[in-house]
């Protein structure tokens, strides 16, 4: 006989299977969630209409980052694209005392944030909003993976008062809405290449295909395949560097699938697409 909550089981069966299918594949759940009136509720970057028009044709936020860290199987995108610029900015403001090694050798926990963020408790596949994500980080900070591990399968606990005291050595200043929602895909376009020319890192939600699915080690591009339909949800990453020479012009995004998805855990889109598939997009400030 089948018990009476069959169907359910079995659609919880098919969503496991379904996201570790995508896992083996070298991605992970999407876990951006879109959402404008939270977006808009993030006071606009004082510098977004300041020198709007990048300088400069190409431009990186360091000449080596810090390696992009693995999700896994749960749908914590946002947390480590703050996490991983949380780690980009500690890098460049340490590059001069410390070596970009030693700097890679600093672990944060993506979970720290993500179990406290995720938009259904308990539910790992559920997401979670960008902005959330940046208040946590900005009224508690990021602990330590040492004092709260990362964890590539579970969102769950929620940290303590322990874990909250060590997060504060790595607090967050201060974050910002990168666009105001009102100008041209061009000067939004331009306002990011702006703050990467600045050596600030910007944290990007972007409505994501199927085919970024097929990505795998050594592939240097996704062109976005709209025909074959939109997932429900997006994907979180960091900007790190643009190029208007490279393919009619090219941004860099940092991803969290790991060292073994696409360079090096880097993958490239064309301006258009980028321009096109672009939702919401935050820099954030360090003390």
């Amino acid at each position: 006989m089948k018990p009476k909550n069959w169907k359910r089981l079995l659609l919880a069966s098919l969503i496991l299977l379904a996201s570790r299918a995508a896992f083996a594949q070298g991605t992970a759940p999407a876990g951006f969630i879109h959402n404008p009136d939270s977006a808009a509720a993030v006071p606009l970057d004082p510098f977004f209409l300041e020198d709007r028009q990048p300088g400069s044709s190409s431009a990186n936020v360091l000449e080596k980052y810090p390696t992009p860290r693995l999700q896994g199987e749960i749908a914590s995108c946002v947390a480590w694209a703050v996490v991983h610029a949380r780690l980009i900015q500690v890098a460049y403001q340490q590059q001069h005392v410390m070596s970009l090694e030693e700097i890679d050798h600093i672990n944060l926990s993506a979970s720290y944030l993500y179990n406290q963020a995720l938009v259904a408790p308990g539910n790992c596949l559920s997401g979670s909003l960008i902005p959330t994500t940046l208040r946590i980080a900005k009224q508690k900070g990021i602990c330590p993976a040492a004092v709260f591990s990362n964890s590539r399968r579970k969102c769950e606990p929620r940290p303590g008062p322990t874990h909250d005291k060590a997060a504060m050595a790595y607090k967050i200043e201060n974050y910002y809405n990168a666009l105001d929602g009102k100008t041209s895909p061009k000067d939004r376009l331009n306002a990011i290449k702006r703050r990467i020319e600045k050596r600030i890192p910007v944290i990007v939600g972007l409505a994501i295909t199927k085919n970024l699915s097929n990505i795998g080690s050594g592939d240097e591009w996704w062109h976005p395949d709209k025909a074959l339909g939109f997932e429900e949800n997006g994907h979180a990453f960091v900007v790190v560097a643009y190029n208007d020479l490279d393919r009619g012009g090219a941004i860099t995004l940092m991803g969290s699938y790991g060292t073994d998805w696409g360079i090096g855990g880097f993958i490239k889109m064309r301006y258009t697409d980028f321009s096109e598939m672009l939702q919401e997009a935050y820099t954030l400030s360090i003390p």
